[in-house]
């Protein structure tokens, strides 16, 4: 596999790569707009629209890039995020466990009080 670096996506070119349903795409694409989109509304609209997905890696890409969210904008929409991850937070998948394992690093750092929410049950 051939490092690249993350690429912007504009509005078409996500609904292309969501429509295509190549999952190694559609990871790319969250971290690319995760990475290069300076409104921190837009990358988070984009991972919810895949909040249903069932695919393991797509889902431990999304915690991911909550996780990166929360570092580079100190800000997530905390009702949504809480959420996803107590539909996953007791999954025994390792892939998943790995995103949401680096999405708490992140947001205990960046965002304390809703690491307190998620992982303390002050919901």
């Amino acid at each position: 596999m051939k490092y690249s670096e993350p690429r912007s996506y504009n509005e078409q070119e996500i609904d292309q790569v969501i429509k295509g349903n190549k999952d190694q795409d559609i990871c790319d694409m969250l971290l690319g707009v995760t990475f290069n989109d300076t409104s921190d509304q837009k990358a988070f609209a984009v991972c919810k629209k895949l909040f249903n997905c069932s695919n393991e890696q797509v889902i431990r890409t999304i915690f991911e890039c909550l996780g990166h969210m929360a570092r580079i904008h100190n800000n997530l929409p905390e009702d949504d995020v809480i959420r996803f991850y107590n539909k996953y937070k007791n999954s025994n998948n390792y892939n998943i466990r790995w995103g949401i394992d680096i999405m708490l690093d992140d947001v205990s750092v960046f965002i304390p009080l809703l690491y307190d929410r998620l992982t303390r049950g002050n919901i």
